[in-house]
C-alpha cells in the first residue's frame, strides 16, 4: 500500500524565532494549509513500514538499508482512514545514520616518516550525502578535498595514490579509503617518544 504524505519542514537553527518549520508537536495547532510543505510515500512491504521521499538523491539499494532523514517527523497520512498524526520511524535506525573511520599509523622507525592508512565507511543517510556529493566531483578534485582535512591534522601530509571509493549501492553502504605519508609524526622529547 502506497500513501502520500505530507510532511512538516525541518526544524530552525538553534536560536532562530518560532515560526512554521517545526517537525514535531502539532497536535495543539488549529488547522492550517502551511504547517506541511513536502510530500512522501509510506510503503508497507511484508509486515514492514518505509517512508519514502522521491526529492532525495543518492537513494539506492534495499528499502531497509535506505536512510531516512524524516526520521522522527509528525507526518498527515493523506487518507480517509487518517485520525491523526503518525511519526516516521526508520526501520534500522542503528544504520540508518553510521560513519566508521579507521586510521592505520605504519612506522618502520619513530624518528621517520609514516604510511597513514584511512578508511571511512558510511551508512544510510551520510552515504545517500557522500555518494551525491562524490557523484558531482571530478577525481582530482575529491584528493584535494581529502588533501586538504588531512592537511589540517596532519601539517605536510601528502597524499600517495587516489582516492578509492567503493559504493554498495545494495546495501547503502559507501567506503572511502586513502593513503597518505606523514612527515615524521613522532617526535623525542627526553627520553621518550
Amino acid at each position: 500500500m502506497r500513501l502520500p504524505l505530507l510532511t512538516p519542514a525541518p526544524p530552525p537553527p538553534p536560536g532562530a524565532p518560532p515560526r512554521l518549520g517545526n517537525r514535531i508537536g502539532f497536535d495543539d495547532w488549529l488547522p492550517t494549509p502551511l504547517a506541511f510543505d513536502h510530500v512522501v510515500v509510506r510503503v508497507e512491504v511484508d509486515g514492514a513500514t518505509y517512508w519514502l521521499d522521491a526529492t532525495r538523491l543518492g537513494q539506492h539499494g534495499r528499502l531497509a538499508r535506505m536512510g531516512q532523514v524524516h526520521d522522527g517527523a509528525e507526518v498527515l497520512v493523506a487518507s480517509t482512514a487518517t485520525r491523526g498524526l503518525e511519526r516516521v520511524t526508520a526501520p534500522s535506525r542503528d544504520r540508518a545514520v553510521l560513519d566508521e573511520r579507521t586510521e592505520t599509523l605504519v612506522m618502520t622507525r619513530l624518528d621517520g616518516d609514516a604510511d597513514l592508512r584511512v578508511e571511512q565507511v558510511q551508512y544510510g543517510v551520510l552515504a545517500e550525502l557522500l555518494r551525491t556529493a562524490t557523484g558531482a566531483l571530478p577525481p582530482d578534485r575529491i584528493d584535494a578535498l581529502v588533501t586538504a582535512d588531512m592537511e589540517k591534522r596532519y601539517p605536510g601530509a601528502k597524499l600517495t595514490g587516489p582516492v578509492r571509493i567503493d559504493d554498495d549501492r545494495v546495501d547503502n553502504r559507501i567506503a572511502v579509503r586513502f593513503r597518505f605519508t606523514l612527515p615524521k609524526p613522532v617526535r623525542r622529547e627526553g627520553d621518550t617518544w
